[in-house]
């Protein structure tokens, strides 16, 4: 990629880059790919205008902190996995071959920057489960009539809590990215709703955990508490608003004990907020309650 000085005509904030492989001009901040004509036009203006100091459009860029050798190491990791996912069937011809295929390779580089500024560390084994629940939104086109980038971003929050990743928030995606929270929860709770049956067992075995912990100990106290069917229940809470984004952030213990909460009284064997603190060894739920609550509409009174 050779950097210029012109700025994006698009959005006005980033500058074009030439791409020295496909000959394709683009913004990397937005993406938008302008005709070469209408580059080198620019390119001249710009030189006429500034011939003191003439714009750089060849030879390496300068960039402090290794950068650019990021990127590089990123695209080369994104074009082995574009190959491999055609193998595996994953992008096929409608992805690659369409009348809309520049677009998509705009979006995917899009998209390896948002990887790059999400998961900076992301080794080549997660990039490509990664890529996967990507494609899987593209096939399933859940980008269409939406934001591409909140769907980018969805995919990335919807991996980033499958494989556990230690600095994940959907509050620092926003921050990072420039996008509305709601949108991002809602492109989340898109992806997890329609990609259910593929992705959502690893989510929830974790949480299950828990909640049979959390059980047990009340078990252990009150003999005839019903925790078989209250285990259940919970398990089935979790699955239910975790499709809707409301797990995202919150830790582990608080997930469970606001659905062994709810279970309780949706089994009628109310049980109290701080009663489910002490046993769970947490505090402040009670918001997490009423969230829940409000989701799945029991009703409760608080």
């Amino acid at each position: 990629m050779e950097p210029t000085k012109i700025f994006c005509k698009e959005c006005g904030k980033g500058k074009l880059q030439v791409d020295t492989e496909s000959g394709e001009v683009y913004c990397n901040k937005c993406g938008y790919v302008t005709k070469k004509q209408e580059y080198e036009e620019r390119s001249l203006t710009i030189e006429e205008q500034d011939r003191s100091a003439p714009m750089k459009i060849s030879g390496q860029s300068t960039v402090i902190g290794g950068q650019s050798d990021i990127n590089q190491k990123i695209g080369a990791k994104f074009k082995k996995m574009k190959s491999r996912m055609i193998q595996m069937g994953l992008w096929d011809s409608q992805i690659s071959k369409s009348k809309e295929s520049q677009r998509l390779d705009r979006n995917n580089r899009k998209f390896e920057d948002l990887v790059l500024l999400l998961i900076p560390t992301i080794g080549e084994r997660f990039l490509e489960a990664l890529f996967k629940i990507y494609f899987k939104c593209l096939k399933k086109n859940l980008q269409r009539g939406r934001s591409a980038k909140s769907i980018m971003i969805g995919a990335i929050c919807v991996f980033s809590l499958q494989e556990k990743i230690p600095t994940f928030s959907f509050d620092k995606c926003a921050k990072k990215t420039g996008v509305d929270k709601k949108k991002i929860l809602e492109s989340y709770a898109l992806i997890r709703r329609e990609l259910d049956e593929e992705i959502s067992v690893s989510y929830n075995q974790d949480a299950h955990k828990e909640i049979t912990r959390i059980v047990g100990l009340i078990k252990n106290d009150l003999d005839s508490f019903p925790a078989q069917k209250i285990t259940m229940r919970a398990d089935k809470i979790i699955e239910q608003v975790s499709k809707s984004g409301l797990t995202g952030g919150l830790k582990l213990k608080n997930q469970a004990a606001a659905s062994i909460f709810l279970a309780c009284h949706a089994e009628e064997n109310p049980i109290s907020i701080s009663s489910i603190s002490s046993y769970a060894q947490t505090t402040r739920i009670k918001g997490i309650c009423e969230k829940f609550n409000s989701e799945l509409k029991f009703n409760i009174d608080f």
